[in-house]
């Protein structure tokens, strides 16, 4: 995958996971704010290739939402309610989840495509994340933790 793609990719899942999106055109709005101009074909093909949903917030709106998330759900779905805390011990991040479960969680962060994330490592319980620096670890454990809504604690 090309660098630019990747980029894009990332900050989609980022404003998508940060803000709700209800539109194609509302999401190039958002990357044309952030300085990546594309075009609806395109993200089209983002939204696709990332799984991304489109699901109903209440009765009148809806907002895409990243794979393994439905809306309106306590704990952002199942794999949410299978992670017990995300943790930074330096520019590494250390998720606890309920046993079995880490090796699905590793490839959901995996698949957000967050290039400031280098490497993921899941075992049976625990998915160990490797970031830039400390200050990025932090700022990352925040952006899971809202993506898998989980209290920060």
């Amino acid at each position: 995958m090309s660098d630019s793609r990747s980029k894009r990719r990332s900050l989609v899942m980022k404003i998508i996971t940060d803000t709700p999106v209800s539109s194609q055109e509302q999401l190039l709005e958002l990357l044309a704010a952030r300085g990546i101009r594309t075009t609806q074909a395109t993200i089209s093909r983002d939204i696709r290739d990332l799984g991304l949903v489109k699901a109903a917030v209440g009765t009148e709106s809806y907002r895409y939402l990243p794979p393994g998330r439905r809306a309106g759900t306590p704990g952002g779905g199942f794999l949410g309610e299978a992670i017990h805390s995300i943790r930074c011990a330096g520019h590494l991040l250390v998720i606890q989840t309920r046993p079995g479960y880490a090796q699905s969680v590793a490839g959901a962060v995996d698949s957000l495509g967050w290039a400031e994330l280098l490497g993921t490592v899941g075992g049976d319980d625990t998915v160990l994340i490797v970031a830039a620096d400390p200050q990025t670890a932090e700022e990352a454990r925040l952006r899971l933790a809202r993506f898998f809504a989980v209290e920060t604690g």
